[in-house]
């Protein structure tokens, strides 16, 4: 009797570790195959977005009446291959510079292009974690484009 239990016990002791070998030997080629599509990316641009017709279609004609800011926020980054997009729905908050007071919020279209029509003075503009202080004149629309980079 005890002859044929430690003859069973040795044998799911060779099963466990032929699954085990198994498991290493899948594990190997999926890291061998991660490794290659690595290589494969090295020396390559992150893929980008599509860039969105008009580009600066934000930013109205200097001819335009008005004076504000206009530009786009998007962001991209990371390992490859990479991620790129743009930010859309309420994007940039717009600040008093003197008292650090919200003034507005600008909406971006699905390409992260914004468009906020201001008084002439001088704003702290948000965006993506980032602040930018601008300066508005009469009849003047600034430029501000932000980029949020992905770790």
């Amino acid at each position: 009797m005890r002859k044929s239990t430690e003859a069973r016990g040795g044998r799911a002791r060779r099963l466990g570790m032929l699954k085990l070998r198994l498991l290493l030997v899948i594990a190997a080629a999926d890291v061998a195959i991660a490794a290659a599509s690595a290589s494969a990316q090295r020396g390559k641009p992150y893929p980008r977005a599509s860039a969105p017709p008009n580009f600066n279609s934000a930013c109205p004609p200097p001819s335009a009446a008005g004076a504000g800011i206009c530009g786009q926020v998007s962001g991209g980054g990371g390992a490859p291959p990479g991620v790129s997009f743009y930010v859309h729905g309420t994007c940039v908050e717009v600040l008093d510079a003197a008292h650090h007071t919200a003034v507005t919020q600008g909406q971006c279209d699905r390409y992260g292009r914004f468009a906020v029509a201001l008084a002439p003075g001088r704003y702290i503009v948000r965006a993506g974690g980032y602040n930018r202080t601008v300066e508005v004149k009469a009849g003047q629309w600034r430029a501000l484009d932000f980029f949020m980079p992905v770790p």
